[in-house]
């Protein structure tokens, strides 16, 4: 895709996404097809249908569409080149050496996601911190196997104290980032958290997808 239109897969250049491109990769993910979205752009260097190889300039930042300020807007997709189909690519990308990625449920105590609720990450050792919020009500496609309510990548390997306070009681643990991997942890409500095995993806043995 080049152009205006994405967000609602027909072309209008009323389209919340503005001047888009996406890109149908080569190879996929259990033989399905991996797409990446890359939207709100000032222009675009690609037409429909070009090859485009790792480095290559495809567009410029801008702030087309419903956009508060120029940046990028990167999606993955899944399957099919449409909204329903984007996972959080947080999940997708390698983290820089010697960091990591941290991930978790935060659940009710009926075993729901509790919606739009921060989760405060500080560092152990630096004492650096970081804030993230759970996801909105159906506003993200949960990862099959981390079934996440939220990710943030690039944390630098080490402890953490997490805190998250649903319904003004403020619960803490400590856990620990291993660098290169995604890190999850599970808190469910009363019953406080608990820091799950990563879980490992089933293998791949599909070829390559036909172009």
């Amino acid at each position: 895709w080049v152009g205006y239109g994405l967000y609602r897969g027909i072309e209008a250049e009323d389209d919340p996404y503005g001047l888009s491109i996406a890109i149908r990769h080569d190879f996929g993910y259990q033989g399905e097809p991996l797409f990446t979205v890359y939207a709100h752009l000032g222009a675009a260097l690609v037409w429909l249908g070009q090859r485009v190889e790792t480095g290559e300039p495809i567009g410029s930042v801008g702030q087309t569409g419903h956009a508060s300020g120029p940046h990028l807007h990167f999606e993955v997709r899944l399957g099919d080149n449409r909204y329903y189909s984007t996972r959080n690519p947080e999940l997708w990308l390698v983290p820089p050496e010697g960091w990591g990625v941290l991930a978790g449920r935060v659940l009710d105590a009926a075993g729901n996601p509790i919606p739009e609720t921060m989760v405060r990450i500080r560092s152990v050792e630096t004492s650096g911190r970081w804030d993230v919020w759970t996801y909105a009500l159906e506003a993200v496609n949960l990862d099959e196997h981390y079934q996440e309510s939220f990710a943030i990548s690039d944390l630098p390997a080490g402890a953490y104290e997490i805190t998250v306070a649903p319904f003004g009681r403020a619960y803490t643990t400590t856990m620990v980032v291993y660098p290169g991997q995604t890190n999850l942890f599970v808190f469910r409500s009363r019953r406080g958290f608990t820091v799950e095995p990563t879980p490992t993806p089933p293998n791949n043995s599909a070829p390559p997808i036909s172009p």
